[in-house]
């Protein structure tokens, strides 16, 4: 198998084929209120999927998507959350009604520049009142969090509504909304709100994403969520074989052989994001064919480098008793609060306990009952790499 070291070609969605059409076909068509809800492990490939249904989309004159993720944001605030939203709003609509000025500078703006930009758009009257009146309540602490959150929420609808479009309200890992702050934790009571603004779209459609298996069951896979049934829900999961198979030959440019692609699918347990990480591995290493022990020493390399940049932040942000539980769990391949308990010299209790802060975190999932694993298999890889005899 010969390594070619060609840059790599844009990235192939393989496996991905069917919930992309689900979703562009749904999306294009104007009468269709069909929302999703894509949820899946992280680095599994949620983000992908709703960039590349963005990309399809970008040139559709009826449909305009707007994208945001809850992880990028810095302060963790409502505030900070909604000045976003609007934002993004305002940019996806600004050739629409002629927007010339970046929507943060509106926002930012006095109240008396705001007006006379506001005056110089493409709107009517009224609709020219509710655009200045979602920008000045979402930043208005003296306002009602409710008000402030409908305010935000609706601009995309009435935009839509006024300019006889769709509009696609892409919200990346949306449950984590719940730990924003606004003096303290806004909690579920921000996923009931939002719902009930879903319930009044009238030309704009909820697509969520999550990773954090806890948080995504309290908003919409359990019979008490505050989206149970709102929302069509696709579990995204890792790929096949096969599939790992096809990503990597696209990648390479080359076939692979067999006994390469079961070890690339060993290593990475088919997630997207570490076989690209780990063919880029592969490519530094330089050599002219590619072996199963070129892509062991690659995942060396791997857990070296990417490794350490992913994974150790990931521990950083673990207290010291959750480090040294998935440490255990990892090294010594751990499930039960009670081998824990013995392995690391912590009381069985105190051990449950943090489980459950490492299950809302989405570092472990309950399997069943008494049983505990990792999220993330290749952070177990890391675990047992850099703490293991």
């Amino acid at each position: 198998m010969a390594l070619k070291k060609n840059p790599f070609p844009e990235k192939p969605f393989v496996d991905r084929e069917d919930i992309l059409s689900e979703m562009t076909a749904s999306f294009t068509d104007l009468n269709d209120r069909t929302g999703f809800a894509l949820y899946g492990n992280r680095r599994i490939g949620k983000t992908a999927i709703l960039k590349e249904a963005e990309k399809r989309l970008s040139e559709h004159k009826k449909v305009k998507i707007v994208y945001i993720s809850v992880w990028d944001l810095i302060e963790n605030t409502i505030d900070e959350f909604l000045e976003k939203l609007i934002s993004a709003v305002l940019d996806k609509f600004g050739t629409v009604i002629r927007l010339r000025v970046k929507a943060t500078d509106l926002i930012r703006s006095p109240t008396t520049l705001t007006k006379d930009i506001l005056r110089s758009l493409s709107l009517g009257i009224k609709l020219q009142d509710q655009v200045e009146l979602s920008i000045s309540a979402a930043a208005d602490k003296r306002i009602n969090i409710n008000q402030r959150v409908e305010q935000a929420f609706f601009l995309a609808d009435r935009l839509a509504r006024a300019k006889k479009l769709k509009c696609i309200l892409m919200l990346d890992e949306f449950p984590s909304i719940i730990h924003l702050t606004n003096g303290g934790k806004l909690g579920l009571g921000i996923l009931r709100k939002i719902r009930t603004i879903n319930e009044n779209f009238r030309n704009t459609v909820l697509c969520i994403a999550g990773s954090i298996r806890r948080t995504m069951a309290l908003a919409i896979l359990e019979p008490s969520s505050a989206f149970y049934r709102q929302l069509t829900i696709r579990e995204i999961k890792p790929l096949e074989p096969s599939y790992t198979k096809e990503l990597v030959e696209s990648y390479l440019q080359t076939r692979i052989a067999e006994e390469f692609s079961q070890k690339m699918q060993s290593l990475t347990n088919g997630i997207p994001f570490y076989t690209e990480l780990l063919v880029k591995s592969l490519q530094r290493l330089g050599g002219k064919k590619l072996s199963v022990d070129d892509l062991e020493k690659a995942l060396e390399n791997f857990l070296a480098e990417e490794g350490e940049i992913l994974f150790a932040a990931d521990l950083k942000s673990m207290g010291p008793k959750e480090r040294k539980i998935v440490v255990s769990m990892a090294v010594a391949d751990l499930t039960g609060a009670t081998r824990i308990s013995q392995a690391t010299g912590e009381k069985v209790n105190s051990v449950s306990k943090f489980l459950r802060y490492l299950e809302e975190k989405g570092a472990v999932y309950k399997k069943e009952k008494g049983v505990y694993l990792l999220e993330d298999p290749v952070f177990q890889k890391w675990l047992k790499w850099k703490y293991g005899s």
